[in-house]
């Protein structure tokens, strides 16, 4: 299935976006509610997206700070998510460009110290980045392997570790961490992209009610 950056935040929207509208201290079951409630809950809260240069990271980007939230866009091209912030002015939310390369640890954790003195800390936490090698066992290279390790398993790890940990020490019982699951990365030539994938359909096991972990599919264009 082919659908757009649009169509995918639209079901972002509808479903697992507004999952965000649940967690009491003592209900951390989601539960969907209406779209109203959701843009009011989240108005001026604080989101942090990651990949947020292009693509799918550009899109959910652009709709929260639609939507009233303020969010910070990570990527190592931070001038494209400059020249979005620039475009987005106006718009009731807004968006803060970070640059910060997410497989190297010290930038994550500078990171969120960054936001947690600027902006208080992460309510909402879009794991976006990630990449995908398609060579098997017998062509790829250790380097590709790491690469993607680091990217899609370390990285992500790392990003919602310091969410939930930031989420904890401010008392937020309705916080939430998304993935981005890549549908490429379960298939056959993509080798480390099953430890990905598997990681990514664990951990909302493991942290109930603090993760949901949603497969957008592919992108035309």
């Amino acid at each position: 299935m082919y659908t757009s950056d649009w169509a995918v935040v639209s079901h972002l929207e509808g479903g697992h976006l507004a999952t965000l509208d649940l967690p009491s201290s003592d209900e951390r079951t989601p539960r969907f509610t209406a779209w109203t409630s959701w843009m009011e809950r989240w108005s001026g809260r604080v989101a942090l997206v990651t990949g947020a240069s292009a693509g799918i990271g550009a899109s959910v980007a652009r709709r929260l700070v639609a939507e009233g939230m303020r969010v910070v866009g990570a990527a190592r091209s931070v001038e494209r998510v400059q020249a979005l912030a620039d475009e987005l002015k106006g718009q009731p939310g807004t968006l803060i460009p970070i640059k910060c390369d997410i497989t190297k640890d010290d930038q994550v954790v500078s990171m969120f110290a960054r936001i947690k003195r600027e902006l208080g800390g992460v309510d909402v936490c879009v794991n976006n980045a990630g990449i995908a090698v398609f060579k098997d066992l017998l062509e790829g290279s250790p380097e590709e392997w790491r690469r993607m390790l680091d990217l899609n398993v370390v990285a992500l790890c790392l990003c919602t570790r310091e969410a939930v940990a930031s989420m904890r020490e401010r008392g937020v019982d309705d916080g939430h961490v998304i993935h981005l699951n890549r549908w490429v990365l379960g298939l056959p030539g993509c080798l480390a992209g099953w430890l990905a994938a598997w990681l990514a359909d664990c951990l909302p096991a493991w942290l109930p009610g603090w993760l949901t972990a949603y497969l957008p599919g592919c992108l035309a264009g």
